[in-house]
């Protein structure tokens, strides 16, 4: 039983990686990237209540509301859009640096400052 939830978890991932490089499938990606994460918070939420665990149920159930106001701010406008990614990018910026006071953080950071260039390189910042 924990494969098939180690390769539910895989499955969904793998989905929330098909991504749009068209110059307007930025809003796309925004919203699967959402919606993957409401996958993921929904299966937390079910595997805790399945193993009884309380506090994971209760961690799941929050990060499904919280994804739930995020996405009705996103769908408001594209300016709204605009800003969420902004300050996704923002806040990556900031767990970079303050991953960089860990000790030997280096192989976690290249991979990071990755994805963090080429987050910036679709925000043309």
């Amino acid at each position: 039983m924990r494969w098939r939830r180690r390769r539910d978890r895989e499955l969904i991932w793998s989905a929330s990686c098909i991504q749009k490089h068209e110059e307007d499938g930025w809003f796309q990606n925004v919203l699967l990237g959402l919606a993957s994460e409401a996958q993921m918070s929904a299966l937390e939420l079910v595997e805790g209540d399945r193993n009884e665990q309380m506090t994971r149920v209760a961690w799941a159930a929050r990060n499904l509301l919280e994804l739930h106001y995020w996405t009705r701010f996103v769908l408001t406008s594209s300016e709204d859009t605009q800003r969420f990614r902004e300050d996704i990018l923002c806040d990556y910026r900031e767990m970079m640096n303050r991953l960089k006071g860990l000790p030997d953080p280096d192989s976690a950071i290249s991979v990071a400052e990755f994805i963090l260039a080429k987050a910036a390189e679709q925000l043309h910042f």
